[in-house]
């Protein structure tokens, strides 16, 4: 049985991979933004799933002033830049970023894919939530 996204519910293979988020701007992964206030009318925070590849994925330094952000790592492994700390991660922990923390993540594998939910609290877009790239990493 396929089941269909209904008024208040996402899945990840109804949910497109936003093409606008390109490796040009830091973006050199793919993400889906499962809820939002343009998919489900969220108010207040964001849910993405995204993947990032082996062989040099990464999302490049950036910040959200206005979001907290909470992260969970389904699969593989990752080093976070969390301010001026280098932070390993692996499937099964939790991460966050407190709102205005400049922060990025690579996927230091040849062959694993990682994969995260990452719920930004406090925007309901990308744009609400204050996303800013820095260019830094």
């Amino acid at each position: 049985m396929v089941r269909k996204s209904a008024k208040y519910s996402a899945t990840i293979e109804d949910t497109p991979i936003d093409m606008d988020r390109k490796p040009e701007d830091g973006w050199h992964l793919a993400i889906r933004w499962m809820i939002d206030e343009q998919r489900l009318g969220a108010k207040y925070g964001t849910v993405g799933y995204a993947v990032i590849p082996p062989g040099g994925g990464r999302h490049e330094r950036h910040l959200h002033e206005n979001a907290e952000e909470f992260t969970y790592y389904f699969r593989g492994r990752g080093i976070r830049h969390i301010g001026d700390e280098f932070v390993e991660v692996q499937a099964g922990e939790f991460g966050f970023v407190p709102a205005g923390v400049p922060h990025s993540m690579r996927n230091p594998s040849d062959t694993e894919p990682l994969e995260i939910l990452c719920v930004y609290m406090g925007g309901p877009s990308l744009q609400k939530a204050g996303y800013t790239l820095l260019r830094e990493d």
